[in-house]
C-alpha cells in the first residue's frame, strides 16, 4: 500500500494471521488474527500514534478480506 503522503506499507502472512509492516519499524503496525467469529484486527504499540491510522486499518482489513474471500467485512472485529 502506498498512501498519498508517500509512505509505503506491505501486508504479510504472519503466524496464521496477517501483519501490516512499514519501513520505519521492524515490528508490525497492525495485526489480524483468526478467532471464533472470523478475524480480530488490532493496532500494535508501534502503530498506535500513526497519522492516517484509520485509513490504514480500512485498507488492511480490506486486504485480509480480499485474500480470504467470504464471509466478508462482517467477520472483522475491532
Amino acid at each position: 500500500m502506498i498512501l498519498s503522503d508517500g509512505r509505503v506499507f506491505r501486508v504479510v502472512c504472519a503466524g496464521g494471521g496477517y501483519a501490516l509492516l512499514g519501513w520505519e519499524s521492524q515490528g508490525a503496525y497492525i495485526e489480524a488474527v483468526p478467532d471464533d467469529s472470523g478475524w480480530r484486527v488490532h493496532v500494535t504499540p508501534a502503530g498506535s500514534g500513526m497519522d492516517g491510522l484509520h485509513r490504514l486499518i480500512l485498507l488492511f482489513a480490506a486486504t485480509v478480506v480480499h485474500d480470504n474471500g467470504p464471509p466478508g467485512m462482517e467477520s472483522m472485529n475491532p
